[in-house]
């Protein structure tokens, strides 16, 4: 029935399949193929944006060493635990991305500037990076309570994403962190925190 419906299709291209197993291998493909070609430009994205924040070539590569053993994690969990990802659970990658990178970039942000101290960075950020991963456990492992296999394996790989990062953010990147003892200068992304946008926020938060 695959091959009756490719050479269908190559005739008629709106042509639909009745098959929903064929569907589904057909939106996979899809999806799989979109997701390798903006997964180039999300990568070059953050590139630049961890550039911006650092202006360091170690701290850049810190940064994709903590999503790189983030994804690693949670495909060693996946295996553990005997779960595959879902045509639904790809869908979980961007926002797991984005989460390994705000909490590497804060961790890193912080050791810079107290001079790679581990005690005054968890102190500063343990308690807040252990909340905001438990609340997003909560909230995106919510639908694993619903009778949908595919909602609920959607919320078995956000918990184990979510899981790897705080892991990864928390343990793995400030163990593979190191800083030397010649003096450099306090991250680059100071120049980000000018007064004026934070007036600008002031003034746009009044006025709504």
């Amino acid at each position: 029935p695959v091959e009756f419906w490719r050479a269908i299709r190559r005739i008629v291209p709106s042509a639909l399949p009745v098959s929903w197993e064929f569907l589904k291998s057909e939106l996979g493909s899809t999806a799989l193929a979109d997701f390798r070609r903006l997964s180039i430009w999300m990568l070059l994205l953050i590139l630049g944006l961890c550039w911006l924040a650092h202006r360091s070539a170690r701290l850049v590569a810190l940064n994709f060493f903590a999503l790189g053993s983030a994804l690693l994690i949670l495909l060693v969990l996946l295996k553990i635990t005997g779960n595959t990802m879902s045509l639904l659970s790809v869908l979980a990658l961007p926002l797991l991305i984005s989460l390994v990178v705000d909490y590497s970039l804060h961790m890193l942000l912080v050791l810079e500037k107290h001079r790679g101290d581990l005690r005054i960075t968890y102190r500063h950020l343990a308690v807040p990076v252990c909340l905001t991963g438990l609340t997003s456990m909560i909230g995106f492992g919510s639908p694993m309570v619903t009778r949908q296999p595919a909602l609920q394996n959607f919320g078995f790989i956000m918990d184990l994403g979510i899981f790897s990062a705080v892991i990864t953010g928390l343990i793995l990147l400030p163990a593979f962190y190191f800083r030397g003892n010649s003096a450099t200068p306090l991250p680059y992304s100071r120049v980000l925190y000018r007064t004026f946008f934070l007036e600008a926020a002031s003034r746009l938060c009044g006025a709504l």
